[in-house]
């Protein structure tokens, strides 16, 4: 059992991996007697659970309900805590939003609360030309990149992961990836199938119309389930006139872009003329 807070902080952060979601809560003014000081931190989970230290009970509830806010909205709060006496709107004079405390001591606290989310990350099944500038242009956009194709060494190098084949087992946090198959001609069914297998939010094919439909048949009548497949966007990216792989890779990553920012249940525009089948 951890008995440092500090330490506590930084235990939940290694375990629970680049992956997770949280709120993390920082200290940063305090006025007059409070438990915890500037620089004191705290997580606030997703479900609701409070690790580390910003202060007593009458601190804490303050903190993680803006915490579940914050996770919610994505849109970091500074807020203050300070004697309930004192408290007569939503905002003090300077405009930080005020909660009510009912300690004793009458301190008052400033804390900083933010989301902690991992990056969006791109699954790019190929090693095709518009593959690879996918790759480089996604990881220097400040994407996650899991790129898959049979033939490739098995490497990790900063926010770049490539597997040998379309193996994903071990992979995590795939139905909330973007996927991008540009195996043009290099086992398509095999990483179109791997792809329809998550209930992901975007999934494109870099192709042509009479590729992709002749896929989707194939894979019909082996089951793949026909909401699925109908999601799957081909040709791939937004119709930028793009003829080249570093433009096709562009115009794919625009619309992932714009397809994560649209939220879920909106569709991206529909791609283009280029083919690249």
């Amino acid at each position: 059992m951890v008995n440092d807070p500090r330490e506590a902080v930084e235990s939940y952060v290694k375990e629970a991996g680049p992956g997770a979601v949280y709120a993390l809560a920082t200290v940063v003014r305090t006025q007059n007697a409070t438990s915890a000081k500037p620089g004191a931190k705290a997580i606030i989970t997703e479900n609701g659970d409070l690790i580390g230290w910003v202060g007593s009970s009458c601190v804490q509830g303050a903190v993680r309900r803006v915490g579940q806010e914050v996770l919610k909205s994505g849109t970091a709060k500074l807020i203050r805590v300070k004697p309930k006496e004192d408290v007569a709107s939503a905002h003090d004079e300077d405009g930080v939003e005020l909660h009510k405390s009912g300690c004793p001591s009458k301190g008052t606290s400033d804390i900083f609360i933010e989301a902690v989310v991992p990056r969006s990350r791109i699954v790019i099944c190929g090693d095709s030309y518009v593959a690879r500038a996918l790759v480089e242009l996604a990881a220097a956009s400040g994407f996650d990149v899991l790129q898959a194709a049979p033939g490739l060494e098995p490497v990790s190098t900063g926010h770049h992961r490539v597997l040998e084949d379309f193996d994903f087992a071990d992979a995590d946090r795939l139905e909330q990836s973007f996927w991008v198959v540009a195996t043009q001609g290099a086992r398509d069914r095999d990483a179109l199938t791997a792809a329809l297998a998550q209930d992901a939010p975007y999934v494109a094919f870099v192709g042509s119309r009479r590729k992709i439909a002749t896929l989707k048949k194939t894979l019909a009548e082996e089951g793949a389930k026909p909401e699925r497949l109908e999601r799957v966007i081909c040709p791939a990216g937004l119709d930028l006139g793009s003829v080249d792989p570093a433009e096709i890779a562009v115009s794919i990553l625009a619309q992932i872009i714009q397809a994560r920012h649209a939220g879920a249940g909106k569709k991206p525009a529909r791609g283009g003329k280029a083919k690249c089948a």
